[in-house]
Formats: structure tokens, C-alpha cells, sequence
């Protein structure tokens, strides 16, 4: 029990050094977007795949904009930071806010693109090549505008592509930023000394829970 003490100690002392350590295949992006007052997009853009366009995809009423970051890792994870402006535009106003990442699935495919609406003709499709975090849900919300800040991880992967996705009536949102960062597993570290090999198979029972 005592070595086994040791060992998670080690474990725990890596991964603060190493996510102290400046994170690599970072990408910072941007996004903007107005909804109408039936889910419909009046303007949107950032700097998203082909040019910002912001995708409609019907089975499930998400307009998407699709950010890529790096190629799919089952040895490293994603950690993603967004912050942005939010204000009604009229009366009625609801938004939907989430993050959107594409699946293992997906990227067998070997397709040089996001899923795009095309892809997902079905919601069956949708679900097999589309991973969704809801993390903003408000309406008619006071005072009308408010910042928006907030963090997540995908800590089985690192996805290739990953999303912003809105729905909802009368709402802008501005300044959006989001941060997405392809975090190594510290694997390097897990290897220094022979006692140590054992704990290799036990980082993702502890990253999973």
C-alpha cells in the first residue's frame, strides 16, 4: 500500500509540472454571430474553418462554426477556454450555447473537413460523428448584455475538430474568443525509472474516474 502511496504521489506531482508547462498545439480563434427571432442567422463570422461559416444542421437545429486544432490523439486530451459578449435583441430573446467536438469515428474517415451538415444526413450520423457540451442556456435574460467566460476538457481524446455552437432568438453575440489547446498526456515523465512503468495503464482510470 505504501509503494502504491508513492507511486500516485508521483503521479500527481507529473501532472502539476506538466500542465504548468506551456501548452503545445495551442490555437486561439474568434467568432461573432446574430441570431433572428426563429432561430435563423443574420450575420456571423471568426476565424473558423472556411472562413468563419457558420454551418445549420437541421436534425438538430445547431448552427455550428468549426475550429481545427490538431490531428486525433488517443494520447492526449483538449482543454478549451472561451469567453465572449452576450445581449438580447428583442423581446423573446433565447440562446443556446455549447461546445462541439468531432469523434473518433469521424476522423477514421480520413476527410481533410469537420462533419458538415452534409455528412450527418440522419440524427443517427449526427450522434455517431458529433460530441456536444451545453454549457449556456438563458432567456430574456436582465441586465441584456453580459460577458461569458468559461472552461472545459475532453479528457478521453484530443479531438480533431472542435465547435462553437448557438441556437435560440434575439441574441448577438460579440468578441468571442475561444482557446483550444491539445494537452500531452505526460507519458515521458510516467517513464522515468522502471518502478514507474506500472502507473502507465492507470492514468486514464484516473483521468476517466
Amino acid at each position: 500500500m505504501k509503494k502504491q502511496g508513492l507511486l500516485v504521489l508521483f503521479l500527481i506531482i507529473a501532472l502539476i509540472f506538466f500542465i504548468g508547462l506551456p501548452s503545445v498545439m495551442a490555437v486561439t480563434d474568434t467568432f461573432y454571430v446574430e441570431m433572428g427571432s426563429n432561430n435563423d442567422l443574420i450575420s456571423g463570422g471568426g476565424s473558423g474553418y472556411e472562413n468563419g461559416t457558420w454551418y445549420y444542421y437541421p436534425n438538430t437545429k445547431w448552427w455550428n462554426q468549426w475550429f481545427y486544432n490538431a490531428p486525433f490523439d488517443l494520447d492526449r486530451w483538449k482543454v478549451i477556454d472561451i469567453s465572449f459578449n452576450i445581449e438580447t435583441t428583442g423581446l423573446g430573446s433565447a440562446a443556446v450555447v455549447a461546445y462541439n467536438w468531432s469523434t473518433p469515428e469521424w476522423s477514421a474517415l480520413g476527410l481533410n473537413r469537420p462533419p458538415l451538415p452534409e455528412d450527418v444526413p440522419t440524427p443517427e450520423l449526427e450522434e455517431k460523428y458529433i460530441e456536444r457540451h451545453i454549457f449556456l442556456i438563458e432567456s430574456d435574460w436582465i441586465p441584456p448584455s453580459f460577458r461569458v467566460e468559461d472552461h472545459f476538457e475532453i479528457l478521453d481524446y484530443n479531438p480533431e475538430w472542435v465547435s462553437i455552437d448557438v441556437r435560440g432568438a434575439n441574441f448577438r453575440i460579440t468578441d468571442g474568443v475561444i482557446d483550444h489547446r491539445c494537452v500531452p498526456i505526460p507519458s515521458t515523465l510516467l517513464l522515468l525509472g522502471s518502478g514507474f512503468i506500472g502507473l502507465i495503464g492507470f492514468k486514464r482510470k484516473l483521468f476517466r474516474g
